[in-house]
């Protein structure tokens, strides 16, 4: 699993183990290592496309934002960053927003496709306040097509790091945006095969 935190939570789940282990479970260092190796957490810094590189994260809340930032400082430092962002409106976006938006080349903002949603015009305008290259998207789709035209532009012959897009937020439209991956990739391998 990638991710600063991550680590912290593995550690916490073992210390769990060692008080059932305690308790009367038997729960081996094998199972605990086979565990470990095969954990898989959805929409936790999961990359879900390599070309352009593209990351989603549930980073919503002014903690989460720190650790995204922590694990973005750790090892893509190298790499210009645009940023799709969506929240609702009951959590803590400016935040959020103060922490994360000085590592991004560029900023579009999404309205979660759900009742609590922030509109991303509202988003937008409050992202201004921390970034001069943010825009409004009129989908989900939309925000990811125009990133990964951006990243194309910002890639450099011979560039070693190519930019990535990093989708962070509500969990609740990462999942339209993996959608939305899927049939930009198919859109682009039917075109490409006619």
């Amino acid at each position: 699993l990638l991710g600063a935190y991550q680590p912290e939570n593995a550690v916490c789940a073992i210390q769990a183990i060692h008080r059932l282990n305690g308790s009367g479970f038997a729960i081996g260092d094998d199972t605990i290592r086979a565990a470990l190796r095969n954990t898989v957490w959805p929409g936790r810094f999961e990359v879900i496309g390599r070309s352009p590189l593209v990351v989603i994260d549930g980073a919503h809340n002014e903690d989460a934002a720190k650790k995204l930032l922590e694990t973005l400082k750790l090892g893509f430092t190298n790499r210009k960053i645009i940023y799709i962002i969506g929240v609702f409106k009951d959590k803590e976006h400016e935040k959020m927003l103060s922490v994360m938006l000085p590592l991004a080349e560029k900023v579009y903002t999404v309205t979660p496709p759900a009742p609590r949603g922030l509109p991303g015009e509202i988003l937008c305008a409050e992202a201004g306040k921390y970034h001069g290259n943010v825009q409004c998207a009129a989908s989900v789709r939309a925000a990811l097509e125009a990133a990964v035209q951006d990243a194309g532009q910002m890639t450099e012959v011979g560039q070693l790091h190519k930019p990535m897009i990093l989708a962070f937020g509500s969990l609740s439209y990462l999942g339209e945006l993996k959608g939305a991956l899927a049939r930009i990739k198919s859109d682009r391998e039917i075109s490409v095969h006619e």
